[in-house]
């Protein structure tokens, strides 16, 4: 098992490979350079950015897989090293969306320090986010794995709650399967015409509607999300023939977003109905770190447990008594896991395992 500092050797390594290479472009700024000293000097000890910098540089966790996510072919890229420092900065901030991000490499003292001068377009950084959603997870048990090593949590109570998030997607832009089937095949003409076809017939191409992306590229970004879509109103329309006849909902009534397919629609914490997701957390009493988490595309909390729970596990914590509330159903599957030493606490009640 790799140590701190053998992370932290290898991570420098790696990305003096991959900048001699000519993979990614180096900031503007470096240590030496006046107007990084000049911001240094108004940053205090122990300030959050200083943190952060200090955690990644020292390989307080492992990032090496961000710099694989790379392919190393085409144009100089960012550093991604850098990029994964201010996207956990500006988290810290609850600053979530990359937008914001960008208005602070121009705005912000302690983002430009943080980044060494580099400015970087609103898309790539749009593009960073999604390459390291996976990688999320990984990290996040790396944290939680330190934590324990370090007795710094024992997770012996803990508690389990969620709550719904807005999906980033429109609330006004719904398809049934009919609207999203012709979508799809009115991309798939759109792609298969030939550039001198689409040249010689502007009348044609004036005809493309409003909603259909104007470029290659936005199309098969299209036309994989509405795949989605149909996948997902597939499901939908299997669930809806196992109900009760009196039950059922007429077909042209299912819909998803067609921003987002695999959200659900519901009412958010202000009553307005839109699509989001149900995000679970578990987390240790004592400290409020967080154990467990999933995000769940369903209304209610029922069956969110047993997952959680199977997460838990796989990190070595045993939880003697959980807190929980009315919306989790438990019954002798729970009860009985592994994970559970103890108790689980239940409005009040006390299940023993």
């Amino acid at each position: 098992m790799l140590t701190q500092g053998d992370r932290a050797n290898a991570s420098v390594t790696w990305k003096w490979w991959q900048w001699s290479s000519g993979c990614f472009f180096q900031p503007p700024w470096d240590e030496n350079d006046p107007h990084w000293q000049d911001l240094d000097t108004q940053i205090e000890e122990g300030d959050l950015v200083r943190v952060i910098r200090q955690s990644v540089d020292d390989g307080s966790f492992d990032v090496e897989a961000v710099w694989d996510v790379y392919s190393g072919r085409g144009s100089a890229a960012c550093p991604p090293d850098l990029l994964l420092k201010l996207m956990i900065y500006e988290h810290c901030r609850g600053r979530t969306k990359p937008i914001q991000w960008y208005r602070d490499l121009n705005s912000d003292s302690k983002v430009q320090w943080l980044m060494f001068g580099m400015k970087v377009a609103q898309r790539t950084l749009y593009r960073f986010r999604d390459r390291v959603g996976s990688l999320l997870e990984h990290w996040n048990q790396q944290v939680l794995d330190l934590a324990v090593t370090e007795d710094l949590v024992e997770g012996r109570q803990a508690s389990i709650d969620g709550t719904t998030v807005a999906a980033n997607a429109s609330r006004r832009k719904l398809g049934n399967m009919r609207q999203v089937e012709d979508r799809l095949e009115r991309l798939k003409q759109a792609m298969s015409s030939s550039p001198e076809t689409t040249s010689e017939d502007s009348a044609e191409q004036s005809h493309e509607p409003g909603w259909m992306a104007k470029t290659d590229t936005g199309k098969l970004e299209q036309h994989t999300r509405y795949s989605k879509a149909k996948n997902r109103l597939s499901e939908m329309h299997a669930e809806n023939g196992k109900r009760r006849s009196d039950k059922r909902k007429p077909e042209e009534k299912i819909v998803v977003s067609l921003t987002d397919p695999e959200s659900i629609f519901g009412l958010d914490k202000e009553k307005v109905y839109r699509p989001l997701y149900n995000v679970q957390t578990v987390s240790d009493l004592a400290t409020d770190f967080v154990l467990a988490y999933e995000v769940f595309a369903q209304h209610s909390d029922s069956g969110t447990l047993q997952p959680l729970m199977n997460k838990i596990h796989e990190s070595g914590i045993q939880v003697e008594d959980l807190l929980a509330d009315a919306g989790y159903p438990v019954g002798e599957r729970e009860t009985r896991h592994p994970t559970f030493l103890g108790s689980l606490r239940y409005m009040g009640k006390c299940f023993c395992s």
